[in-house]
């Protein structure tokens, strides 16, 4: 939610603006409560199964519907009296207060301070209020009931999602998808005043590639970052963007992987919400967001693997799913198959009821792992093994199995025979390797000291690093395949065909091949770095954390196209390749271009010397000396300083002396800027120390002043500190500004570099 806007849209202006708003499809209560339960049950499964949120309204008028219960006093009264994390949504701070402190906010009617963007979430729900909520609802809503396949899970794993949620005036939840793909139920239980208190937004199923483009276009996460997106933005999504009001006693669903945002509208609102995984939801984890967990290491709280097996077991699904969570086991159990199987020694492993997670991405695993036996206990699920993921000992990994495979194979027929006609027809996917095949040709490679040199980055690995052509043997690593040919890992080596280069294929855009038509990479920009959940991971994988500025690629041209550049001497394009026979190079001609890196992130070029007289670098008619590699260094642009000259190291940047050669070319020579650069003050410098330090302090107690309740002295000390952060950031403008101006003059390429990564970080 913007908070700099006072009063938000209200719905029928968002629906007359037109496109992408549209309405949520509404409904009341009373036209399904009347159903029998297998009618009302199949009417909500249809509405999930469509994929697109929808609203129940009129909860309140049931008679089951308690108000003796369902109030902010009794909530106040049943819950915990200890202090509670509340978070601020304008400042992004979390501060200590008591349920009923943060309750008692609407006694006051000032806008602008801390009565508002307060958002007090995943509380306890109390169990008289869960009962007060299991009287009216139908079952087929129910957290846990006949649509909710957490029942299946053994009580000790199941997820606890049933939480509630109090939020002031202009609180939010932004933009997100509800984890591992569950449907997301909110009821509004009481608000303050006689308007609407809260407005949701949602998407449908239909455009979760939109959306996941759309998110990415900010910078964001479609699946792990929660963002707050505003209606300027929203505007510009090229995907329908539903619009609701919700009152107390509406039910707001959104269905399975589908994203959506919540906006708290009125002086004090107070939910219910909670999360159910329906089917469908299986379907998207399996197909959809579990691959995308597993590649940025986001932990699957919803232990979502292990639900086919419980709930064949138990025979307790529906009975039109049962055969979806048949077909879903058998892939499963499939999927973790060897070639090999009676060769290769595994262990069975007893949990005793534990939940065993992948130590890397944390995903749950459901049976066969790897298990370091040097860590003892650090566990890998396949896809991490077969990604080049590791702990340090990389090759002293053995086989481990929690269930018996014989056990799972008797599951799998007696649900066969109970189901009988009603068994579907197997969809039968191309042949593909499994990941068990993998896992097991990745183990018996990594075990190999053999090494070769990459094709793409003229770099020594590790055999088992990379793949070799079928045609011409050439090596390739993973990475390198990845970031210049957008080849996905799992999905390439489960095929069974043979793999032909791009050497072969005449699209190789390495630095040595010059075809006609090379292959032109999707961007990589920069995002938050992949970690591993256990920090014993110390060997990430092959393709984690390959990012286009990590090259020292220039930005692209149309995030600078607002500012002018210097003119630079323009590159031309790659000569036209002579010779084709790679085995024939003159050893001159192999060197190729070889990039290297300094400190600063800029890539200088090392050329053979026939290739000096077609392409003249711009440092070609400077005096000073080459490195021992014929490497041009920053520190070589530097001019020398007498000792007596020598400061600190983070004063060599504004030093005033003679400025380095002009990267501008004017009749064939390179002059010298007459202007001198400007320096940024080590005065403001040091000042803007001081006033961090001073708005750390006065955050420090302003937290202190809310956790004694000291509402008003709180609002005082914030409204200061967001004055001194004004002060802060401008400082820091001018600052990048002055220090961007005299980097442009002086070193253009490096200040496009720097220039797109204060863009990314909002300078």
């Amino acid at each position: 939610m913007d908070p700099l806007q006072l009063d938000p849209p209200s719905v029928q202006d968002l629906l007359r603006a037109g496109e992408p708003f549209i309405p949520f499809s509404e409904y009341s209560i009373r036209d399904i409560i009347h159903l029998p339960q297998d009618k009302a049950t199949g009417w909500v499964e249809n509405k999930l199964r469509e994929g697109r949120p929808f609203v129940i309204r009129g909860f309140t008028e049931l008679k089951e519907w308690d108000r003796s219960i369902l109030n902010n006093e009794s909530f106040s009264a049943l819950s915990s009296s200890a202090a509670i994390p509340v978070r601020n949504c304008h400042t992004g701070r979390d501060a200590k207060m008591r349920l009923r402190d943060l309750l008692s906010q609407t006694d006051f009617s000032r806008t602008g301070d801390i009565r508002e963007f307060l958002y007090a979430k995943d509380l306890q729900c109390p169990k008289k209020w869960v009962t007060a909520l299991e009287a009216f609802l139908p079952s087929a809503m129910r957290h846990l009931g006949s649509l909710d396949l957490f029942r299946t899970l053994p009580k000790e794993v199941t997820p606890e999602v049933l939480m509630a949620y109090v939020g002031t005036r202009k609180s939010s939840s932004g933009f997100h998808r509800c984890f591992s793909g569950t449907v997301a139920l909110n009821l509004l239980i009481e608000s303050d005043g006689t308007g609407p208190g809260s407005l949701c937004f949602g998407t449908d199923k239909f455009s979760q590639a939109l959306y996941d483009t759309y998110m990415e276009g900010l910078g964001k996460s479609p699946h792990t970052d929660w963002t707050n997106v505003s209606i300027t933005q929203l505007k510009s999504a090229n995907f329908p963007i539903y619009v609701t009001h919700q009152k107390p006693g509406d039910l707001v669903i959104f269905p399975s992987a589908t994203a959506h945002q919540i906006w708290n509208i009125s002086p004090m609102v107070t939910k219910v919400v909670w999360n159910i995984m329906h089917c469908s939801s299986l379907v998207s984890f399996f197909d959809y967001i579990q691959p995308i967990y597993q590649r940025q290491c986001h932990a699957d709280t919803g232990r979502v693997p292990l639900i086919p097996l419980h709930a064949l077991i138990k025979s307790s699904p529906e009975p039109g799913d049962e055969a979806l969570l048949l077909e879903i086991f058998e892939q499963l159990l499939e999927d973790e198959a060897m070639e090999t199987e009676p060769d290769v020694a595994i262990k069975s492993v007893d949990t005793q009821g534990a939940v065993v997670e992948c130590n890397f991405c944390g995903l749950t695993i459901w049976n066969r792992h790897m298990h370091c036996e040097q860590c003892g206990d650090f566990d890998l699920c396949l896809t991490c093994f077969i990604s080049g993921r590791s702990c340090k000992h990389v090759a002293d990994y053995t086989w481990a199995e929690l269930i018996p495979r014989g056990y799972c194979k008797d599951v799998i027929q007696t649900t066969r025979n109970r189901l009988h006609d009603r068994l579907p027809s197997r969809r039968r996917s191309p042949p593909q390797k499994t990941l068990g095949a993998l896992a097991v040709a990745a183990a018996d490679a990594r075990k190999q000291s053999m090494e070769r040199l990459c094709h793409l980055c003229r770099d020594s690995h590790p055999t088992w690093k990379g793949v070799n052509c079928t045609q011409c043997s050439a090596f390739f690593c993973f990475r390198g395949l990845y970031r210049h040919f957008d080849v996905h890992l799992i999905p390439f080596l489960r095929k069974s065909d043979p793999w032909v280069c791009p050497k072969c294929s005449q699209c190789c855009n390495c630095r040595c091949c010059h075809f006609a038509r090379p292959y032109s990479s999707e961007d990589k920009p920069v995002r938050a770095r992949v970690k591993p959940i256990d920090p014993r991971g110390r060997v990430m994988g092959f393709t984690d954390n390959v990012f286009d500025q990590k090259r020292g690629k220039r930005a692209s041209m149309a995030a600078h196209s607002a500012s002018p550049q210097p003119e630079i001497l323009p590159r031309g394009p790659k000569r036209l390749r002579t010779q084709v026979n790679d085995g024939n190079i003159e050893p001159q001609q192999q060197q190729g271009d070889h990039s290297t890196f300094t400190n600063f992130g800029v890539a200088h070029t090392r050329r053979s010397d026939e290739n000096v007289d077609s392409y003249r670098h711009p440092y070609a008619s400077s005096s000073r000396s080459l490195g021992p590699k014929g490497q041009l260094r920053i520190s070589d642009l530097l001019e020398e300083h007498s000792p007596a000259d020598a400061g600190p190291p983070f004063q060599a940047l504004f030093r005033q002396s003679s400025p380095p050669a002009s990267l501008t070319p004017e009749e064939s020579a390179f002059r010298r800027p007459t202007d001198e650069a400007s320096v940024p003050s080590l005065r403001d410098e040091a000042s803007i120390v001081v006033l961090e330090k001073r708005l750390e302090a006065l955050r420090r107690y302003a937290d202190d002043l809310l956790d004694l309740s000291l509402v008003e002295s709180h609002a005082k000390l914030l409204e200061e500190a967001s004055q001194l952060q004004a002060q802060i950031e401008e400082r820091k403008r001018r600052k990048a500004e002055t220090l961007f101006d005299n980097l442009n003059r002086d070193f253009p390429e490096l200040a496009t570099f720097a220039r797109e990564e204060a863009r990314r970080r909002g300078l």
